[in-house]
C-alpha cells in the first residue's frame, strides 16, 4: 500500500495493478494478508477496518470505530485474531476476523478484566508459536505482555525509565520468547531471559532512529532493523549506512 492505493502483483513484482483506492482523502495505514485464507485482506484508514474476501477484487467496511485507528495488528499464524488501538488509547480485540470486537476496560467493568490497563500502545507483536501471547510497547508502561490475548497484562522490566525514554519498537524471537529486543534512538537492547537482565547493543552502524526490529523467524540469529529517515547518500556502495 502507498498512501491511498493498494497494489497487487501476481508475477513476483514484474507488473502491478491497483486493487483498492481510498477516495475519502485518508491514508491507508496498515495492510495484512490472512495467513490461513490468502484471499482475505485487511486494511485500515481513519476509523475504518476494511476487508476484502476475494483477493482484493471487492472491499467492504468491516468495522467503524469511534475514534481513529492508531495501531492495528494481526496474529501471524491465525488471521482471525486482531488487535486494534485507537488514538484515544482504547484497546480492542477480535477472535472472529473482525466480526466482533471486545474492548479492554478497567477491572471494575467486566467485558475484559485486566490487571493493568494499557492506554497508549504504539507497537504490538504476536507470536506464530503462541495463539494467546501479546507483547507491546506502551508510552506510559514501557514493555508489557499479555499471556491470554489481552485478558491480563504484566510489565516487562527494562531497568530504564519507560515514561521518558520512548521505546520505539519491539521484537520477540518466536522460537524462544525469552529473547526480547527493543530500540531507543539508534540503540538496541536485548534480553535473553524474558527481561530479567538486559544488554545494550550501541554500535549500530547508523545514527538514524530505529523504528522497526524483526527477528528472522527462519534464522533467529538474524535481526533486521528499519530506520526512520534515510540519511544523505555519502557512500555509493552503502548509501544508507
Amino acid at each position: 500500500a502507498v498512501k491511498d492505493l493498494i497494489y497487487k502483483t501476481t508475477d513476483g513484482g514484474g507488473a502491478w495493478t491497483v486493487v483498492f483506492e481510498e477516495t475519502r482523502g485518508q491514508a491507508l495505514t496498515y495492510l495484512f494478508l490472512d495467513p490461513r485464507n490468502t484471499g482475505r485482506l485487511y486494511t485500515t484508514t481513519g476509523q475504518d477496518l476494511i476487508v476484502s474476501n476475494d483477493y482484493g477484487h471487492t472491499w467492504a467496511i468491516q468495522e467503524t470505530f469511534k475514534k481513529e485507528i492508531d495501531v492495528f495488528a494481526m496474529h501471524p499464524a491465525i488471521g482471525s485474531q486482531l488487535v486494534a488501538t485507537l488514538k484515544n488509547g482504547d484497546l480492542f480485540f477480535s477472535r472472529d476476523s473482525g466480526e466482533t470486537f471486545a474492548e479492554a476496560i478497567a477491572p471494575e467493568r467486566k467485558e475484559i478484566k485486566t490487571t493493568i490497563l494499557p492506554n497508549d500502545i504504539n507497537h504490538i507483536v504476536m507470536l506464530a508459536s503462541d495463539p494467546n501471547a501479546i507483547y507491546a510497547t506502551d508510552k506510559s508502561l514501557g514493555l508489557i505482555k499479555s499471556p491470554d490475548f489481552g485478558g491480563t497484562w504484566e510489565v516487562i522490566p527494562t531497568l530504564l525509565n519507560e515514561t521518558s525514554i520512548g521505546i520505539q519498537t519491539l521484537s520477540v524471537n518466536d522460537k524462544n520468547p525469552d529473547e526480547l529486543y527493543f530500540a531507543v534512538g539508534n540503540i538496541i537492547h536485548r534480553s535473553l531471559n524474558g527481561g530479567a537482565t538486559w544488554t545494550t547493543i550501541d554500535d549500530f552502524p547508523s545514527k538514524q532512529n530505529i523504528t522497526v526490529l524483526l527477528v528472522d523467524p527462519n534464522n533467529t540469529g538474524v535481526v533486521y532493523a528499519g530506520l526512520q529517515v534515510p540519511p544523505k547518500k555519502t557512500n555509493p556502495y552503502f548509501p544508507y549506512l
